[in-house]
């Protein structure tokens, strides 16, 4: 019940953002259209955020020529402007994305303080080599079990346990 309550406040904040920052933004973006339009002039009436589907709507703008307002240059009803995603895909890239950029520092914190403890003090470049190392010599068993499970099997076999 107390996940259906989160996923409803959830659905209310991001209407209530969605909602406190039309008026902002659509100054913001008439500010800009016209500080880089020369000549023209554009007001725009209402914009409104669509967190959910990732797009705005952009509703009764009009385009006016600076030297002669009457009749507008162009009367915009209604534009709506959105961003495709592919899903959770997009997510997925993401997160893989932030997760391959901070791989030597995620790799530095899990095997840094076993190649000072195995090892002593070494340089920058021999701590990146031996945190490989320690890395792959903890992992091997976990790799090997999952790509040859029978080989990693037989392999444990031998390892004597203690009586």
């Amino acid at each position: 019940m107390w996940l259906l309550g989160l996923f409803a406040l959830l659905v209310v904040l991001t209407y209530g953002l969605a909602r406190l920052t039309d008026e902002p933004l659509r100054r913001y973006m008439e500010y800009r259209v016209n500080q880089r339009l020369t000549g023209y002039t554009v007001r725009m009436r209402a914009l409104h955020v669509h967190l959910w589907t990732v797009s705005f709507d952009l509703e009764n703008a009009t385009i006016l020529q600076d030297a002669n307002p009457d009749p507008p240059v162009a009367n915009i009803t209604k534009l709506t402007v959105s961003v495709e995603l592919a899903g959770p895909m997009a997510i997925l890239h993401a997160l893989l994305a932030l997760l391959s950029r901070s791989l030597g520092n995620i790799m530095s914190a899990l095997f840094g303080w076993a190649v000072m403890a195995l090892l002593g003090a070494a340089s920058a470049h021999e701590k990146a080599w031996l945190s490989a190392l320690v890395g792959v010599a903890a992992a091997w068993p976990i790799l090997v079990g999952v790509v040859w499970p029978r080989i990693a099997t037989f392999t444990l076999v031998f390892i004597p346990l203690p009586h």
